[in-house]
């Protein structure tokens, strides 16, 4: 409780740096809307809008190069980018920890265990130790 003044004033600073920082992205979003439509959906002529304001000061003495250098970047996902899927194969996983086990009661419970986990409920790595306790034995 000693210290509620030093985070009351902490606070205020930095929400005082990030409206700033955010303030960029305003800005420049504010540019380019004007550019769209003093365009006319015409790109070239968008770009060439842009490039004429690139070194006039727009903003607390920043120009819009300088703006844009400092505005906040969005990810793809924030700009309707790109969606990856990674998918991981168990049976290739289970080789490459097993060293590329050249044993063949090894390589053929693991291919039984393949075939059988697209029609199985169980997952590959129950029906892989079934498959290798049974041939072992």
């Amino acid at each position: 409780m000693q210290n509620k003044g030093f985070v009351k004033v902490f606070a205020v600073l930095l929400t005082l740096i990030c409206v700033f920082y955010l303030s960029f992205s305003v800005v420049t979003s504010q540019y380019s809307k004007k550019a769209k439509a003093y365009a006319n959906d015409n790109a070239a002529l968008e770009q060439e809008y842009l490039d004429s304001l690139s070194n006039k000061k727009v903003w607390l003495g920043y120009t819009l190069k300088q703006c844009r250098e400092m505005e906040i970047g969005l990810g793809l996902d924030l700009k309707g980018g790109m969606n990856v899927i990674l998918e991981v194969s168990v049976p290739d996983v289970i080789r490459t920890l097993a060293d590329n086990k050249p044993d063949e009661d090894f390589n053929e419970a693991l291919n039984n265990a393949s075939k059988q986990a697209i029609s199985s409920q169980d997952d590959i790595i129950t029906l892989f130790a079934k498959e290798y306790k049974k041939n072992c034995s």
